[in-house]
């Protein structure tokens, strides 16, 4: 396995989630370099979104590695260098873990065994569970929200009712 300083950076500044060398200034609409505070901002908001924490989405960061030229040497590098934490290209950490077994036997020369492919297996019958969840939680929210519109028209049916009399 490579040491990380024997590893080339290259590749980090075509990154997608770096702060831009330049910006059009909305002022003029020209193009101008990037001021400090601007990469500064930018920096942090980055590292909310590239680094979310536990229990936070990481879809806005998958969003941008999504698009990023770079992303195979993003993970390559991440692969390198044990990155635990961040998103590095890959969704979640079980295929991260997946990922980083795989590359380690690869680089080992020792054949692929079972656990690997059990392990992929398993982050994507995680994913699928976390899916039906999100699905199984987004109708029981739809049924309530029907349920209290029922409530609320046969109230106001009442009122009616008794204002009537």
């Amino acid at each position: 396995m490579a040491v990380p300083s024997q590893i080339s950076h290259e590749w980090r500044s075509k990154a997608k989630c770096l702060p831009p060398k330049t910006v059009v200034d909305e002022k003029t609409g020209e193009e101008r370099p990037t001021t400090e505070e601007e990469k500064i901002e930018h920096t942090r908001h980055m590292y909310d979104v590239m680094f979310p924490e536990q229990g936070r989405s990481t879809a806005p960061g998958l969003k941008i590695c999504a698009k990023c030229p770079v992303r195979a040497s993003c993970i390559e590098y991440s692969l390198h260098t044990g990155e635990h934490f961040g998103i590095w290209g890959v969704p979640d950490r079980p295929r991260r873990r997946a990922r980083r077994q795989r590359a380690m036997i690869r680089n080992s020369g020792v054949p692929a065994n079972e656990y690997l492919f059990d392990a992929m297996r398993e982050a994507d019958l995680q994913a699928a569970k976390d899916e039906a969840k999100a699905k199984r939680k987004a109708k029981a929210e739809e049924r309530k929200a029907k349920a209290e519109a029922t409530i609320v028209a046969i109230s106001e049916e009442t009122e009616d009712a008794t204002d009537r009399t």
